[in-house]
């Protein structure tokens, strides 16, 4: 799954509940992200979060949402 479907997920399933992170998901404009190659490392969004002036409190929650989908992403692929 795309990092960016996750976070329309997360959105729609409130993953985080009332947390920063939930924060980041529920702030993220994804239509911007449709507009921008899919996010392939921390790095990639990184650098787009800085792009978008994201405050440093939004970078670390953005961080930790990659971490939870990059660590959803490796179990879904430990079941297949």
């Amino acid at each position: 799954m795309a990092f960016q479907k996750f976070v329309l997920s997360a959105m729609e399933t409130q993953l985080f509940g009332d947390t920063p992170e939930q924060d980041f998901v529920s702030d993220s404009d994804c239509r911007v992200f449709k507009e921008h190659e899919a996010f392939k490392t921390w790095s990639d969004l990184h650098n787009f979060l800085l792009w978008c002036h994201a405050c440093p409190e939004a970078i670390k929650a953005g961080r930790n949402v990659w971490e939870v989908y990059v660590k959803t992403e490796k179990e879904k692929a430990r079941a297949r």
